[in-house]
């Protein structure tokens, strides 16, 4: 007969062990295994980011004596727990356990974060028990780690608001309590923390949050390039701690998409412009057009006004901007193609195909129109001789002025256009004659210029008797004038 005996029932276990001795002898008695006096440890409160020393706890044997291996404990969570080795009789490697003798564990809680944490410790020895450890650290209370992710170009909140709460008491919070450090684009915003009538935003003095109210914060991400970028937020409490979140942001590269890859234009005389579709593009993340934002590989029969696309415009994600239509314009016969490539810093900008058809030929010529009026040329004043030319002393006398042409150097101009066969008016560029001379000489009749105009008029001190009647007047100074003068 063999029997095993429980060593975690401590009040019958020396029965057990009476009877295996009865019955088996030393050969029944069952192996030593270990066991622990106190299975759940609650740790002091302490605040976040501080230290205390746990309850301790016995690891007994039964059955005989056992060793401790190495190591000694295994811990769930060894960040905010650890085991402490220096204390008088402590369960370390090697420690040899009988059941008369025990050692002891013993645990120090060093909180990295405010609020409930918990570990599992699993003993080292024969049996393997376990035990659990408890902490309800002090200060304030958030989540660790934040992930999100955008493209690049977007400016968004990362995970909404990020809730803050005070752990067992009213936590006290310094100037400035929130900081961030890493990649330039993520950013932290303002604490706001709850009271009677609403939000507060704290952070200009020191503050108080009671254990019934709450904070949060908003976390911005603003990414200008692909890639990983990360941070670590930072908050502080007067007297209890820091809390930390470590956040992961992952920013996508931009990409532009055309509302489609092909145009067909309809068909066209050479010389004739066909409207054609609008290209629309769309950005996904912020994407800045090139400053010149279409190259074409027919840029001769194709062309595309940029409507609002234009030069270095820049588009945030989901936003649009559409071309005027594209232009058809043969200027020779048969099928023609165009390749229209979009210029911008975003990841694989668009391509589409432009194609069409030019369906006549027609012959092209000058045509010199009506000339304008002649301009330019050269004049100079004539003038008449002065009269009278007789009288004694101050005399008023006039003459007449005329302008005349004295140079034939006119110039007129006609208006050159070009036209095909049937009398339209075209593109220039079709008229592959020498250009004629749309200028010729001409003897203007109007805007030459002759300066400006003499005196019309003087008065002069004359010494020459007139013939004729003489009417004295004294009130000139002269003894007579010819009248009717």
């Amino acid at each position: 007969m063999s029997m095993t005996c429980n060593p975690k029932n401590t009040l019958l276990f020396s029965w057990c062990l009476a009877l295996c001795a009865l019955f088996g002898g030393p050969a029944a008695q069952a192996a030593g295994t270990a066991f622990l006096s106190v299975t759940t440890i609650n740790c002091p409160n302490t605040a976040n980011g501080g230290a205390a020393t746990c309850t301790n706890t016995l690891v007994r044997a039964t059955g005989g004596s056992i060793t401790i291996g190495n190591p000694a404990v295994t811990l769930s969570d060894n960040t905010d727990f650890v085991q402490l080795t220096t204390v008088t009789n402590a369960c370390v490697p090697g420690k040899v356990v009988t059941t008369s003798n025990n050692c002891t564990l013993t645990f120090n809680t060093t909180p990295k974060h405010a609020g409930a944490s918990s570990s599992t410790f699993t003993v080292n020895a024969p049996g393997s028990p376990q035990g659990t450890l408890n902490e309800n650290a002090i200060g304030m209370s958030m989540q660790t780690s934040l992930t999100c992710g955008a493209t690049a170009g977007q400016n968004i909140l990362c995970g909404g608001d990020q809730q803050v709460w005070p752990m067992n008491g009213n936590i006290t919070l310094p100037v400035n309590p929130l900081s961030i450090n890493g990649d330039a684009s993520l950013t932290v915003g303002g604490l706001y923390c709850s009271t009677a009538s609403g939000y507060v935003l704290v952070g200009s003095a020191v503050y108080t949050v009671t254990s019934s109210n709450w904070c949060y914060f908003d976390v911005g991400f603003a990414p200008t390039s692909a890639g990983v970028k990360t941070a670590t937020i930072t908050l502080r409490t007067v007297s209890d701690g820091t809390q930390t979140m470590v956040i992961t942001a992952t920013a996508t590269a931009s990409s532009l998409a055309a509302n489609t890859n092909s145009i067909a234009c309809p068909a066209s005389s050479v010389g004739t412009s066909a409207n054609c579709s609008t290209i629309t593009l769309t950005a996904s993340g912020g994407v800045t057009l090139g400053a010149v934002p279409f190259s074409h590989t027919d840029g001769t029969d194709f062309s595309l006004p940029l409507g609002t696309c234009t030069a270095n415009a820049t588009l945030s994600s989901a936003q649009s901007c559409t071309t005027g239509a594209l232009m058809f314009t043969p200027h020779q016969t048969g099928p023609l193609s165009d390749t229209i490539t979009v210029s911008s810093n975003a990841t694989g900008s668009p391509v589409i195909t432009a194609s069409g058809t030019a369906t006549n030929s027609y012959s092209y010529s000058w045509n010199v129109g009506n000339y304008g009026a002649c301009t330019g040329g050269q004049g100079a004043w004539n003038y008449s001789p002065w009269t009278p030319t007789c009288g004694i002393g101050p005399t008023q006398q006039s003459r007449n002025g005329s302008c005349n042409v004295i140079a034939d150097s006119g110039i007129e101009t006609a208006v050159l256009s070009c036209l095909r066969s049937d009398g339209v008016t075209v593109d220039a560029s079709l008229c592959t004659d020498p250009m004629p001379s749309n200028s010729r000489s001409c003897t203007p009749t109007a805007g030459f210029s002759c300066g400006s105009e003499a005196p019309l008029s003087q008065t002069q001190v004359l010494a020459t008797r007139c013939s004729g009647g003489c009417v004295p007047d004294r009130s000139h100074g002269v003894f007579c004038v010819l009248a009717p003068f």
